[in-house]
């Protein structure tokens, strides 16, 4: 057990190097899945840009997960916008290039990974080089003219060109790519090294000062979840509590906005200074940790990280926070259990479409082909977004007692409110559909049955074909007609191929516009970076002790009622909230950067002067119906996990 011990130790020290070596193998596999059993040159006109988009697609898309996976995005654009003082200051925009260009070289590795390992490969390579005819003149020089007019066609032995001129052809395209993918590999290293080297060479702190400073912002990091948990459940119970036995709440110090801000800024080290964070520079300076005051130095807050730590945030995204204890795990899993959810989705959708596809789906292969084809691929999908809608609980959060607030209906800001809050709710329920039509177009069978039933796709499809392609191109599927069996595993490969890029393309546009739609929403939060982590903790918090102290407050008041009515007696006193106590704490609530709560039941148990009696004097803004945009998936992490 001690040795197992040191090694779970130094696999938590190098938790980082372990993540960024296990990105390419993880990269590596998805590729040999995609290129073994998905990919399948067309070897007609589509050959260059099916195999384009099939190499640099999904690194794209990798590329996209890695922005939207790295804790630093969201530090860098958290509040950004409402910066407006510095967004014009020379000094600030190089402060923020600096720091996107060391998550850029991050998020870089699975896609460099990606294109790398598919040059090595070469299918997609020779999908591209074949499917341009000017690459004809160099690879078919002193050979026959049939290898110049049929070179799209060497990748799928569809040719007359004889099979050792072929081989000799391909092999050269694979031998060119394997050159491309290892000068790629070699170049990057390279690259890196004379980065980190130079890096390394500015740092104005020593190789031993910098070793220790990585493992304090470790420490820092591990204690701040630990404490940020605390703080979270100590303030979460008091304010449920205090709700359900209506009394007065105890006080509970919590850190003000300003200190969250201090704190959440990036922290650039000074030669001059002792400090090795942000949070140990603000406890050390501020005089007054119970009033602070704006007093503290505007270099605190500078926006770029010495370029030797460039990587010391990221090892929690590689390969997870603490690997030594199982309780620790789960910890994690409870408390990431959004991002979870939000990954498992895909991945269940994915196993349903492949079980229908599998067993379910036959095209008809008749004038039914493209309905069937169609319904197949769009309604299962509708179907998940309505199962979206019907399990969030902000769906039933927003609808309950709608129609009663009859005063509000014409109100230009309720009407926003009540879309911002349908449309955060759309961009969850939408995962799973979007998961399905992508998985569908990847697979290609739906998409396939769709084409083959439009008799207007014949002219396209069965150009310089037989005219029997043309005539029954909807029984092309399911091998029912005279043509050629070449000619038809010719005209279902470029289908496939069409497919499969409009696939790839979903994807990558779904992501991008998340990735964008997710960074205006932090660039424009009230609210700093750091304090927002504390705000889905708090939020995660509060929701638990509302079920525990519900389940246990209706236990308490069932029991008392079934007793009394049984035994005959006077029921014992038990305070129960009252219906406006429940109607305030019900909506949804709004950040405001000059109030200190962080949901509706902590601003009412705070502004409420008498909780036995509650009258209604609360601030009518606690009932607005929106959310802050950066807050929007935090009460669906029930939903996914």
């Amino acid at each position: 057990m001690d040795k197992f011990k040191v090694v779970m130790n130094l696999v938590q020290k190098r938790q980082t190097s372990l993540g960024f070596g296990l990105i390419p193998l993880l990269t590596a596999g998805a590729e040999h899945v995609f290129s073994t059993f998905a990919f399948r040159c067309p070897c007609s006109e589509w050959s260059f840009l099916y195999g384009t988009v099939s190499l640099l697609v999904p690194a794209a898309a990798l590329l996209l997960l890695g922005y939207m996976l790295s804790n630093k995005t969201w530090k860098l654009f958290t509040g950004l916008c409402l910066r407006r003082s510095n967004a014009f200051r020379f000094k600030f925009i190089c402060g923020c290039l600096g720091v996107f260009l060391q998550i850029t070289s991050t998020a870089m590795i699975a896609p460099v990974s990606w294109i790398a390992i598919a040059l090595l490969n070469g299918v997609y390579f020779e999908c591209m080089v074949t499917g341009l005819n000017v690459t004809g003149r160099y690879l078919c020089r002193e050979r026959s003219e049939s290898c110049r007019v049929e070179l799209h066609k060497l990748p799928c032995d569809k040719t007359s060109i004889p099979s050792a001129e072929r081989e000799a052809v391909l092999t050269t395209i694979r031998a060119q790519s394997q050159v491309l993918g290892w000068l790629l590999i070699a170049s990057i290293m390279l690259f890196s090294l004379l980065l980190t080297c130079v890096a390394r060479c500015r740092s104005p702190i020593s190789y031993l000062q910098l070793k220790f400073w990585r493992e304090y912002a470790r420490e820092e990091n591990n204690f701040f979840d630990s404490y940020a948990s605390l703080h979270a459940k100590k303030l979460a119970e008091r304010n449920i509590q205090s709700f359900f036995e209506m009394t007065t709440p105890e006080s509970e110090p919590t850190p003000p906005r300003y200190a969250w801000e201090k704190i959440s800024s990036f922290y650039k080290f000074k030669t001059m200074d002792k400090y090795y964070s942000t949070v140990h520079k603000y406890v050390e300076t501020c005089k007054n940790p119970q009033n602070p005051v704006r007093i503290l130095s505007a270099k605190s807050g500078d926006i770029s990280n010495p370029a030797a730590l460039a990587f010391v945030d990221e090892g929690t995204m590689m390969l997870g926070v603490a690997m030594d204890k199982f309780k620790i795990v789960m910890n994690l899993v409870q408390q990431r259990q959004t991002s979870l959810g939000f990954g498992l989705i895909p991945l269940l959708t994915a196993g349903a479409e492949h079980v229908f596809s599998t067993f379910a789906f036959k095209c008809p292969c008749s004038e039914w082909s493209f309905l069937y084809g169609t319904v197949s691929l769009l309604v299962p999908a509708i179907a998940l977004l309505i199962l979206g809608y019907m399990l969030s609980n902000k769906t039933w959060k927003l609808f309950t007692g709608l129609c009663l607030r009859r005063s509000k209906f014409f109100r230009f800001k309720f009407i926003c409110g009540c879309l911002g809050v349908f449309l955060q709710i759309t961009s969850t329920a939408m995962i799973a559909p979007v998961s399905w039509i992508a998985i569908a177009l990847l697979n290609g069978v739906y998409f396939e049955c769709m084409i083959t039933g439009l008799n207007v796709t014949g002219r396209y499809l069965c150009r310089e074909r037989s005219e029997s392609c043309r005539v029954a191109l909807h029984k092309l599927p399911c091998d029912k007609i005279s043509i050629p069996s070449a000619e038809r595993e010719a005209v279902l490969t470029t289908i496939r191929a069409q497919s499969q890029v409009l696939g790839w393309l979903l994807i990558a546009s779904i992501m991008l516009s998340s990735l964008l739609l997710t960074c205006v929403a932090r660039c424009k939060s009230p609210i700093s970076y750091l304090q927002l982590k504390f705000w889905r903790e708090y939020a995660r918090e509060e929701n638990e002790f509302f079920d525990s102290y519900a389940s246990l407050h209706a236990k308490k008041l069932a029991e008392r009622n079934i007793q009394s009515f049984f035994e005959m007696t006077t029921p014992a006193t038990l305070p129960t909230p009252p219906r406006y106590a429940w109607e305030k704490i019900s909506r949804f609530y709004k950040f405001r950067t000059m109030s200190t709560y962080y949901s509706t039941v902590h601003k009412y148990v705070e502004t409420c002067k008498n909780p036995q009696n509650p009258v209604r004097i609360l601030s009518t803004k606690s009932g607005d119906i929106s959310n802050p945009a950066a807050l929007d998936f935090v009460d669906e992490g029930t939903m996914m996990l």
